[in-house]
């Protein structure tokens, strides 16, 4: 398998080249692009290290993947034209969890201490005042290792294990999509909020409510969730600081898929440190990205959450544990 710096891999279909997530690896397995197929289409392999290589047209242009899944052409390899091969066998997958037809009343939160920190106290007494039919679950670092351990086993706990400590937002990233996998229900960072009650927000028949940044409430966030490995996308990323889910959904199996390939596939060399590692490995692009090709009006409904009354920034300023933002070790040990 020859894998992308998105962490996608080739395919071929009647000698068209495309690349797929890892996530989507079994409904493209029988497409899977070999070396020879790379030649056949007239590449030449050119090994560029101990870890990568590139694929030169026989014009001197090197095969460059584009974000949409497409490939074209660069006159010069920068990262988007390394490659490597991925010998592995099949990735890791979380196991199917039996989908649910309603979105659970249950508000989940978490961070690392065992108790909750007293900033973060008024704003968790709102949510609960404006949600009294709602269960408030917080979750410590123990309570996700115990959850992870109990609900998805021993593989999927270590690749949890792997994500620096020092990295919370990635470990929180990966705990979210698991726990909102499993149960359903509302997951909301905890310097977020909101200033109505959920009831009035989800509907009965949502199963998956999804929210870009560009709010048509004011213009405070319109310069978030642009990024190069998204940029294909009109509105850019999907926000995850809050996500609303039924359990079971195959969207956030998607989700999750991608995410432990990417932590399996992290090598510091090509996906770096600090805030663009969190982004593109565990956070909203990893997120977009493993949405982009699968969201339709049948499966989840699209949202404002500013005007929605869904607030980002509830708690503000706070004090972070972590900051991984200007963080300069790996992010996956």
């Amino acid at each position: 398998m020859i894998v992308t710096f998105f962490n996608t891999f080739f395919c071929i279909n009647h000698d068209t080249l495309f690349h797929v997530n890892m996530c989507d690896y079994n409904d493209h397995k029988e497409q899977i692009a070999s070396l020879e197929d790379m030649m056949r289409c007239g590449y030449k392999i050119i090994p560029l290290n101990d870890y990568g290589v590139f694929c030169c047209a026989q014009d001197g242009a090197f095969l460059s993947p584009q974000p949409d899944g497409t490939v074209a052409h660069a006159a010069r390899p920068l990262g988007w034209e390394q490659f490597r091969f991925c010998d592995g066998g099949e990735p890791l997958q979380v196991a199917p969890v039996d989908e649910g037809a309603t979105i659970p009343k249950i508000i989940h939160q978490t961070e690392e201490p065992s108790t909750i920190r007293e900033q973060f106290i008024p704003n968790i007494n709102q949510l609960k005042r404006l949600n009294k039919d709602y269960k408030y679950i917080y979750y410590s670092e123990k309570d996700r290792h115990d959850f992870i351990y109990q609900h998805y086993g021993w593989d999927i706990l270590k690749v949890y294990l792997r994500i620096n400590p020092r990295y919370g937002a990635a470990r929180a990233d990966l705990f979210r999509y698991l726990c909102l996998y499993r149960y359903g229900g509302i997951y909301l960072d905890m310097k977020s909020g909101c200033d109505r009650p959920f009831s009035d927000i989800i509907q009965q028949n949502d199963t998956l409510l999804l929210s870009h940044w560009m709010s048509a409430q004011s213009t405070r966030y319109h310069s978030f969730g642009k990024s190069p490995v998204i940029g294909h996308l009109p509105y850019g990323e999907f926000q995850q600081w809050f996500m609303i889910s039924a359990p079971g959904h195959k969207l956030i199996k998607n989700v999750i898929d991608q995410v432990i390939s990417n932590i399996m596939l992290y090598d510091e060399r090509i996906f770096s440190v600090g805030k663009d590692a969190v982004l593109g490995l565990t956070g909203p692009h990893a997120f977009t990205r493993a949405l982009m090709n699968h969201v339709t009006s049948d499966n989840a409904r699209l949202i404002d959450s500013e005007r929605e009354g869904i607030i980002y920034e509830q708690v503000e300023p706070y004090e972070r544990l972590t900051d991984y933002r200007h963080e300069g070790t790996p992010i996956v040990l």
